[in-house]
């Protein structure tokens, strides 16, 4: 397989580009993830995160989710923006449609999308502003 980009490993995994396609593979080169992306961030263990996972953000047709290091899309790619980081309580702001809410690091919708704007807060118990 001749790649594109390789950038560096972490978790295990790289995400890698091959024929205009982001996936992801091993150290042993084993594609793990299919190369169906159009953009793969890093696989990183979640430090605002209560339940520590191991997820990347992942878009496909101009829409964002999460997926975990078996490949599963553990939050569905059909955000117009995602965040980049999960608040410490386990949500994340996300925008489809044209509005905001949160959806959970199970991929439930748990604060409903009808805000203009919203923001997290990690200060004390943190706090959301819509």
């Amino acid at each position: 397989m001749k790649l594109s980009r390789v950038i560096i490993f972490r978790e295990g995994l790289v995400p890698v580009q091959y024929n205009g396609k982001w996936g992801y593979i091993d150290k042993q080169n084993k594609v793990v993830i299919p190369f169906v992306y159009d953009q793969a961030d890093y696989f990183f263990q979640q430090t605002f995160s209560l339940e520590g996972l191991n997820i990347a953000r992942v878009q496909r047709n101009g829409k964002w989710g999460y997926v975990n290091k078996e490949g599963k899309e553990v939050i569905l790619v059909i955000y117009d923006q995602i965040r980049d980081y999960f608040f410490s309580k386990g949500i994340c702001e996300a925008m489809r449609e044209g509005k905001y809410g949160f959806v959970n690091t199970e991929g439930r919708e748990v604060i409903p999308f009808i805000y203009d704007f919203v923001s997290l807060s990690n200060v004390g118990e943190g706090s959301i502003m819509a």
